[in-house]
């Protein structure tokens, strides 16, 4: 279902499609003009930058939910007293739309960006052993329950305020910043990147990102696993009881 409703906007895929292309030219671009005066810049070279925002693009494409502005709109509208009535879990149901979405995004993604190394692999430094293989993708439908939820709860907020999609947007700009997105965590101070590393964000793009270009799997990524885990488990559980809490407060006359 997802599938067809991806190609009937299709004016949205391109524009999608476009949009994360320059995204990665842009970063392209930046670094390389970096590093071709630094040489390297605390172990990350052009080719392993470049592979780090290839990597970061595919998993995005995966890692990523907007269903918080859908909630905010069922709420709104009084749509949501439609979906409460039938016999599916209203959480559960945004889940499995959003991850359907993101499927076939990432299945896209996947396959113009492997194109890419194929035709330029000096430029690209991955690890493709099965086993990182394996643990990033475990490690991305982790990072995409965290951002569910996150997105999911913020979108909530519609049952006490009138526009929640707002803090939606300003949730999006902070997980940008902090989350590998626009720079690799390694160049922030060692003081913030510590305060960071125990925050849900790293744990988005850049974990998954982080498993396909070391060489070993060590303790950092089974401590990097322990904390999403635990996030995962902490935020579904918060999803649910501040949806439970705002259904008594909800009210749609005449639906």
């Amino acid at each position: 279902m997802m599938l067809q409703d991806v190609m009937i906007y299709r004016a949205d895929f391109v524009s999608r499609s476009i949009s994360w292309i320059v995204r990665f030219l842009i970063s392209a671009y930046l670094w390389i003009s970096i590093l071709n005066s630094e040489g390297s810049l605390l172990g990350y070279d052009i080719p392993k930058m470049l592979s780090y925002f290839l990597l970061i693009q595919i998993v995005f494409s995966f890692v990523s939910s907007g269903a918080g502005f859908q909630v905010a709109s069922d709420i709104q509208s009084g749509e949501l007293s439609t979906k409460m009535v039938v016999p599916v879990d209203y959480i559960l149901l945004y889940m499995a739309k959003e991850i359907g979405r993101n499927i076939f995004f990432f299945i896209f993604n996947l396959f113009l960006y492997v194109g890419t190394i194929l035709i330029f692999p000096d430029y690209f430094q991955i690890n493709t052993s099965i086993l990182h293989i394996a643990l990033a993708m475990i490690s991305m439908f982790f990072g995409f329950l965290i951002i569910f939820c996150l997105t999911f709860m913020i979108g909530m907020l519609a049952f006490w305020i009138s526009h929640a999609s707002r803090l939606i947007f300003t949730f999006f700009a902070l997980i940008t910043f902090l989350s590998g997105l626009i720079i690799p965590l390694e160049f922030f101070p060692e003081n913030l990147k510590k305060i960071i590393d125990l925050s849900p964000f790293p744990y988005l793009f850049y974990f998954p990102t982080h498993i396909m270009q070391i060489d070993s799997i060590g303790t950092e990524i089974f401590y990097g696993f322990l904390i999403q885990i635990s996030y995962s488990i902490l935020l579904t559980f918060l999803t649910y009881f501040i949806f439970n809490i705002g259904l008594r407060k909800y009210e749609a006359v005449g639906r």
